[in-house]
């Protein structure tokens, strides 16, 4: 910068491109304190993107958050909710407990678990007294102990309860926002999302680009008809996610797909229940008969999916004028007869983004994309996700395989599999390799009574996966299921280096991901155990922190031999699942991720560190790291009843 220029004598545009390298919205927060000039274009940057919590105590701040002397309310355009973040479940109850003769309290009995029987204690040669069982409880009380009865709250009317506050919070917010503002708006949560809201959200942001809003409370389709100029106010929608939990539902969908020109991103999950009317006076009479219709599609006749949301283009044979998508993601829905149904109803050449998560019948869907008139050239990014699905996953990966063979230039491929399912050929792989930039390769397995504290991961032998790392250059983030080995050696598995000594020869990869979990051994090791012979969780994060630090370590050696830059700045390890239990730790475990820093000690020599953050925050911190975010398969298994 020449002399005597100031930052106050810089252009807006200037200022603006300056401002827009503050990524932690703590910073920007303090950028909106220094000065009146920085907090005009930094309050624009800080709004942009709310997050809120509602349902909980942070209602309170709702009013400060919506009053006027907010400068940042007309620069909102993405309006996120996150509905009851607490427990829901009932609070623990306390009672008064009778000191014992040692001045101890009992620990309380269970509070499902049934009462205990009764001990009679008889002295010798008297008649033996008879046992009489305590009633049952009435509905809704429990027995937790001897004439102690109370009343449970059941966790479904405790989320009753808390719902109510949080759709009250959801349009106080719609109703003071100022209008016409926002362009994204979503509920995170799948209960429902209160229909008087949806109306007013749709009168009073007429911008609105993206809605995501879960299921419905209430008839919207009945609503549509009574107010037939409310879709008008979404014609500029692009991205539509419901999810048509009952036939009314669907047919508000269909009313808002037929009525939306600019609609290119259509996101299908299929309900756990068969859809049912919720309004017998507002449905089509050919659904009310016995013979209830199918969710999902038949081979000689469409499902009550398609058939109603795309009735318009019936007969699919002649279907002349497709949805020109570009996004479309599958949830739950079955496609063993997609050919007939939605490769004739969507434009599949122009799709840039495909998503099919646990969908039966997905190789029919991939042999059909594969072929030269339906094939999607144009797409850059696919993610599937699959468990076993009996003895059909053998045609699941072939027909993937020729699939990934029959296109190109992929830029992200996401591949979850589930319960044996075996990780598709390195050819297939490779073939994307001069446009590929996110991997995500991760195959689980169970076994031992399907308890994931016994999860297993299916990998690549140690040579196709240097293959792969030698011909995919440009990965920038990566995501794969390493070998295992054990954190109290001395040095790592034979199986385990090679992957990681592979991993590291990548010269552009900023974040990796080993799903895996490394496995323990107290064997050898100078910790004691406890908790019953298991490794506190402590030591286990302990160990996952040095192995993380070992990783930044190499990669820093390997870049000063090769005379490259180090790009690697986030190492995450350990599944995504709710829940991990391994075999050996006594506790449950999250996902760690660290970012690299350094450590300068009093003698002036720096060393490497690896900082632990939630993976919420490393967005701020490292940009390109979003696979981190990606939506991984939850176990199917259920958990250990410990």
């Amino acid at each position: 910068m020449a002399a005597g220029i100031k930052l106050s004598d810089l252009s807006y545009d200037l200022k603006t491109l300056i401002v827009s390298y503050v990524r932690r919205p703590t910073d920007m927060k303090n950028l909106c304190l220094t000065c009146k000039a920085l907090r005009e274009i930094s309050v624009r940057q800080l709004y942009r993107t709310v997050e809120l919590d509602v349902g909980c105590e942070a209602d309170l701040k709702i009013t400060a958050f919506l009053g006027r002397s907010n400068p940042g309310l007309e620069y909102i355009r993405t309006l996120l909710l996150n509905p009851d973040p607490e427990d829901t479940s009932p609070a623990p109850l306390s009672l008064p407990r009778t000191p014992s003769p040692l001045h101890q309290a009992p620990p309380p009995p269970p509070l499902f678990a049934p009462a205990p029987p009764p001990v009679i204690v008889q002295a010798l040669g008297n008649p033996p007294l008879p046992v009489v069982p305590p009633p049952p409880p009435p509905p809704g009380m429990a027995t937790v102990g001897p004439n102690i009865t109370i009343r449970v709250r059941g966790v479904q009317e405790e989320k009753k309860k808390r719902w109510r506050p949080a759709h009250f919070t959801v349009r106080l917010l719609i109703e003071l926002l100022p209008e016409n503002i926002l362009e994204k708006f979503r509920w995170s949560s799948y209960d429902e999302f209160s229909v008087e809201n949806f109306i007013l959200l749709c009168k009073k942001q007429k911008n609105l680009k993206w809605i995501d809003v879960g299921p419905m409370k209430g008839s919207l389709d009945e609503v549509l008809e009574k107010n037939p100029d409310l879709i008008k106010n979404l014609q500029d929608l692009h991205s539509l996610d419901l999810y048509p939990d009952n036939q009314d539902c669907l047919e508000a969908c269909h009313k808002i797909i037929q009525k939306t020109p600019k609609l290119d991103e259509l996101w299908l999950e299929s309900p756990n229940e068969p859809p049912r009317p919720i309004n017998p006076h507002n449905h089509n009479s050919n659904n009310t008969n016995n013979n209830d219709p199918q969710w999902d599609d038949e081979s000689n006749k469409p499902g009550l999916l398609t058939s109603t949301l795309f009735k318009d283009k019936i007969p699919f044979q002649t279907c002349s004028t497709p949805l020109n998508l570009r996004l479309l993601s599958l949830h739950k829905i079955n496609l063993r007869w997609a050919a007939q149904t939605y490769m004739r109803i969507i434009s599949f050449p122009n799709l840039e983004e495909l998503e099919v998560r646990f969908c039966p019948g997905s190789d029919a869907l991939f042999a059909e994309m594969a072929k030269p008139a339906k094939r999607p050239t144009k797409l850059e990014q696919l993610s599937f996700a699959q468990s076993n699905d009996g003895r059909n996953h053998q045609y699941i990966q072939s027909a993937l395989e020729t699939f990934l063979l029959s296109i190109s230039k992929l830029k992200r491929l996401y591949i979850n599999l589930v319960e044996g399912n075996n990780l598709p050929k390195v050819e297939a792989v490779c073939n994307h390799a001069s446009t590929l930039k996110s991997l995500i390769l991760e195959s689980t397995r169970y076994g031992h009574g399907l308890l994931p504290s016994f999860m297993s991961y299916r990998t690549y032998a140690g040579e196709s996966f240097a293959e792969i790392c030698k011909q995919c250059t440009g990965l920038e983030q990566l995501a794969i299921s390493c070998p295992t080995t054990n954190l109290f050696d001395d040095q790592f598995s034979d199986k385990f280096t090679q992957y990681i000594d592979s991993i590291l020869t990548l010269p552009s990869l900023t974040t990796l991901h080993c799903t895996s979990w490394p496995e323990i051994s107290l064997h050898h090791s100078a910790h004691p155990p406890s908790n019953h012979g298991k490794l506190p969780v402590k030591i286990y994060e302990h160990q996952i922190q040095r192995l993380a630090e070992e990783i930044f370590e190499r990669k820093i050696r390997w870049a000063k031999d090769q005379a490259q830059p180090n790009t690697l700045r986030v190492v995450a390890i350990g599944n995504t699942a709710k829940k991990n239990r391994l075999d050996g730790v006594a506790g449950d475990l999250d996902p760690l991720v660290f970012l690299q820093g350094s450590l300068t000690d009093p003698f002036g020599e720096t060393s490497v560190v690896a900082v632990e953050v939630r993976t919420s925050m490393v967005r701020f911190v490292e940009p390109v790291s979003d696979i981190l975010n990606h939506l991984y398969p939850e176990p199917t298994a259920p958990l250990s009843p410990t």
